[in-house]
């Protein structure tokens, strides 16, 4: 070969040598990036999914809890509503934690509702000395329900699960107007503290 071309030779064998190694230097962070970017999102993507599945799960175990409380209707008696109430106590953290105080809250007239609510406040003034005894209790026994036009009134004795005998006058009233019309639901609850005998006309429920 001529010294010619080999002069010219030179910088063609450079140029690709060049090039070669720009092929085979390692890419820059910006183009990695870019390079996974679909890939990345999609992994994203799919984690965003499982999380917003998570919390839907979530969301419908929550709403189905409530969908399970027990509520008012018209079609339920006085002697209904006071039986619905003390049963969610008596299990009060079956199938959830507090979930009888809820159902109770549930049966709380509006009146009731601004004097104790909301539902944090008014599980705080069930889980209180006067009327703690309610919850878990062992068992309970009622005197007849007093109706008188739209009100009610019911005895209620709890035996606790400690052991004490507590009893309680349930107060009742039927709604007129609004979401609850023809709605009995309790107005309030009165601790009696009896020292003496069992009252009259108590019987086991």
């Amino acid at each position: 070969m001529s010294r010619l071309s080999s002069q010219r030779a030179r910088p063609l064998l450079v140029a690709t040598a060049f090039l070669c190694a720009l092929a085979a230097a390692p890419v820059s962070g910006q183009q990695q990036l870019q390079q996974q970017g679909p890939r990345s999102g999609q992994r994203e993507q799919e984690e965003e999914g499982r999380i917003g599945g998570t919390n839907a799960a979530r969301a419908d175990a929550a709403g189905a809890i409530r969908e399970a409380l027990p509520g008012p209707s018209p079609a339920l008696s006085p002697d209904e509503v006071v039986s619905i109430q003390l049963e969610a106590l008596q299990h009060n953290d079956s199938p959830t934690r507090d979930h009888g105080i809820a159902t109770t809250f549930r049966f709380a007239s509006p009146a009731n509702r601004v004097a104790t609510g909301p539902l944090d406040h008014f599980s705080e003034l069930v889980k209180n000395s006067l009327y703690r005894a309610m919850i878990d209790h062992r068992r309970v026994e009622r005197g007849r329900m007093h109706v008188e036009g739209d009100e009610a009134r019911q005895r209620v004795t709890v035996y606790a699960a400690s052991g004490a005998r507590v009893t309680y006058l349930f107060l009742l009233s039927r709604q007129h107007g609004g979401a609850y019309d023809g709605c009995w639901m309790t107005d309030g609850v009165v601790r009696i503290d009896l020292t003496g005998p069992r009252p009259d006309g108590l019987r086991s429920a």
